[in-house]
């Protein structure tokens, strides 16, 4: 992608941690901003749904990969924006949501797009599905998620 015009402000939201080479998407939005320019986003660090990936571990016996295992790490973001910007600024925010029942978690995974990557490799039977339930119940007493969310800033210099 080639962007041919400059801007003062380049805002995303929750969209960065699906890019595949974030560092090339820093060094292409700094190129497009002004000088003392600013780019605002929020990106899904890789504790996001860690309780589905727990409990997955534990029903399966070994990892499953779930697309928020693959978000790329604080210290591996403030690396890219330091190397694109001037002063940079990196907030950690830890939420959590809780749902009705283990069917509606992966629901919204499904809203979101991600379609449980790594998932559908899994037979889901209603029995697997009970026991999943347990599983989770058994470690968080609901069915919590929790979201890691990165509020990052950069100021081209």
């Amino acid at each position: 992608v080639i962007i041919d015009q400059r801007f003062d402000f380049i805002t995303s939201n929750a969209a960065f941690h699906w890019f595949a080479n974030l560092e090339e998407v820093m060094k292409k939005y700094n190129d497009a901003l002004e000088e003392n320019g600013l780019i605002l986003f929020s990106i899904f660090g890789p504790r996001t749904f860690c309780e589905l990936s727990g409990s997955l571990r534990k029903l399966w016996g070994e990892d499953v990969e779930i697309a928020a295992n693959r978000f790329i790490e604080p210290a591996r973001i403030k690396s890219i924006l330091l190397n694109n910007f001037k002063d940079i600024r990196v907030d950690e925010e830890l939420f959590t949501v809780t749902y009705n029942s283990l069917r509606e978690i992966f629901e919204v995974i499904k809203y979101t797009g991600a379609r449980g990557r790594g998932l559908t490799t899994r037979q889901f039977t209603p029995g697997s599905m009970r026991k999943l339930e347990e599983i989770y119940l058994a470690d968080h007493a609901e069915f919590r998620v929790t979201y890691e969310v990165f509020f990052c800033q950069g100021l081209k210099g």
